[in-house]
């Protein structure tokens, strides 16, 4: 199943399992959704759209997940994230992908044993379960999320007795 994993944000972080593979890794990165300063303000949402654009011409994406984020720091913070979600449920849709939300402390509880590990931890555990260096924390996210939707995919479709 070809899954895309994101960590949302103005650095957002992707995974995916389809593309060329690259030195036996899945492909991952980071985005750079910031503005510059003559932008507008929803610059940052017409370049999370292209990018998901792009990749959906690159890939056949089959299932989308994202890190799903209860609570943030800072109102604008919140704010950011809910227009992202937004943007990606409408993008996901009109493709036709199902999409589905993973709780942050679900992720990092599955990713280190703790629900409330810090990002150390977290690229950490990236390097020791995806077998990759991330560049930052939110490609170390996305990677990890790909992972966890992978398994979980898997075990899914054994409990269904389809293989698949």
């Amino acid at each position: 199943m070809a899954i895309l994993a994101l960590d949302l944000g103005l650095r957002c972080g992707w995974a995916v399992n389809v593309l060329e593979r690259v030195g036996g890794e899945y492909l991952g990165g980071t985005w750079d959704l910031r503005a510059r300063v003559q932008d507008s303000r929803s610059m940052y949402l017409v370049k999370f759209r292209r990018q998901l654009e792009l990749l959906g011409e690159a890939a056949s994406i089959e299932h989308i997940v994202y890190e799903g984020v209860t609570f943030a720091v800072t109102t604008h913070a919140a704010h950011l994230w809910g227009a992202m979600q937004g943007q990606l449920m409408l993008w996901a849709d009109e493709h036709e992908i199902p999409y589905e939300a993973v709780q942050v402390p679900r992720l990092k509880k599955w990713a280190t044993g703790k629900g409330n590990a810090g990002k150390g931890a977290m690229i950490a555990a990236c390097c020791e379960r995806c077998g990759t260096n991330p560049a930052d924390d939110n490609e170390a996210d996305a990677r990890l999320l790909l992972a966890y939707a992978l398994e979980n995919c898997a075990a899914k479709a054994t409990d269904r007795g389809d293989g698949g």
